[in-house]
This record gives C-alpha cells, structure tokens and sequence, in this order.
C-alpha cells in the first residue's frame, strides 16, 4: 500500500543502531518508532528525530505516561494500529507547522 500511496518505507529497524544508521543514511519526511526495539528503548531514535525536526509519532502499546516526560508531549498511535490509522498519522505528521 506505501507504494501506490508515492511513499517509501525504509524500515522497519531490528534495533536502535539500525534505525539511528538509517536517519543517517535517508532523507526521513517522517517515523514511526516503536518505544520498545527488541529488548531495547528507542528514545535514543526519538532524540535523533528530535534533533533533525523530523516529525514523529510513537507507534507502540505504551503511552505518554510510559515515556520520559521530554517525550510525554509526543503523538502516540497504539498498537495494533490498522493502515488507514498509521496512514492518517502520517498525514497529519508531514502537515504539521
């Protein structure tokens, strides 16, 4: 579906050096990191997000409350998300000001 919508998908990311390797290596309009990355936090990609004013929502079963509170302020979209919802969050990520 990404496709015929004209958009990539560079991940998904086995881990947090895999996802920070690949905000190195891509032009990222926007992401949607889980918080839990196989055994490991992705606040470390949240911060590189941060950092390059990449949009970016938490796709994940935690919350707000479950996140330090730099990132409380983050838009969450839970899991199990279907396509319309992450494709909605996506939307409204590229359009933010």
């Amino acid at each position: 579906m990404p496709a015929r919508l004209g958009v990539s998908v560079i991940g998904p990311a086995p881990s947090v050096a895999v996802a920070l390797w690949l905000i190195d290596e891509h032009n990222v309009d926007v992401a949607l990191p889980d918080i839990q990355l196989y055994g490991e936090t992705s606040l470390a990609v949240a911060r590189a997000l941060q950092a390059r004013d990449i949009p970016f929502a938490f796709l994940s079963g935690f919350g707000p409350g479950d996140v330090p509170s730099a990132f409380a302020g983050c838009q969450f979209l839970r899991k199990p998300a279907d396509q319309v919802a992450i494709l909605t969050a996506m939307n409204e990520l590229v359009r933010a000001p």
